[in-house]
């Protein structure tokens, strides 16, 4: 059974099969760019209920993009992974304080069993917000 983005079946299917969700996924197509207006309809119906502190973005350095350029020259990329994550101690020199979210990223390649990790680059490039949320956009 195959979707399309926009396709209001898909919404009903997964409603009615919640099980089924992974397995339909894989037909889905979730790379589409849209409008900013779009965008900001989707951030702020997210952030509508989260509670007070929670994380409401993450800024990626340019520090990622030259190192998954890099692994493009020398891997079969399929997508980046975005795993959401927290600090298991502090690290007063890199400002990081013990159970603070933050996102780690790592690229993709084909394997067995899909779309695996590529075991050697995993990166912890992110700024969270809050607390640094210049630039940030929505409610």
């Amino acid at each position: 059974m195959g979707f399309h983005r926009n396709d209001r079946e898909y919404s009903r299917y997964l409603k009615g099969n919640p099980g089924d969700i992974a397995a339909h996924h894989k037909t889905y197509t979730m790379s589409t760019q849209i409008s900013k207006k779009k965008a900001l309809e989707y951030i702020n119906h997210y952030r509508s209920g989260l509670p007070a502190g929670s994380i409401k973005s993450g800024w990626l350095n340019r520090d990622i993009i030259d190192a998954i350029v890099i692994l493009l020259s020398t891997h079969q990329l399929t997508g980046i992974r975005v795993y959401l994550a927290k600090y298991t101690a502090d690290d007063p020199e890199n400002n990081i304080v013990k159970d603070t979210d933050t996102f780690i990223l790592v690229p993709t390649q084909n394997g067995i069993a899909g779309n695996m990790d590529i075991d050697t680059a995993y990166y912890d490039y992110t700024r969270i917000c809050p607390p640094v949320c210049d630039g940030d956009e929505g409610d």
